[in-house]
């Protein structure tokens, strides 16, 4: 995997890689160009992490509507899981 999509994928920013991935910003920094498998492995669970974390809302906002239900359930502030 190129650092490129995996910036992409993590919210295009170094900062928000480090965040997703629970790796300190000067460690995403240093990826190289192409990620090890141990790093794009790390991009891959962070990505469906948050795939993962949208579905359960979307689910939880069928069943439960109320966005500030959901809000705390998720520690979340409502206009998060409020629907678009």
């Amino acid at each position: 995997m190129k650092k490129t999509l995996a910036l992409s994928l993590l919210g295009g920013s170094e900062q928000t890689a480090a965040t997703h991935t629970g790796l300190a910003l000067k460690t995403v920094q240093r990826w190289p160009e192409v990620l090890n498998r141990t790093a794009a492995d790390r991009v891959i669970a962070a990505v469906l992490r948050q795939e993962h974390n949208r579905c359960v809302r979307l689910g939880l906002m069928h069943l439960y509507p109320d966005p500030e239900f959901i809000a705390e359930v998720y520690a979340l502030p409502p206009e998060e899981v409020a629907p678009a």
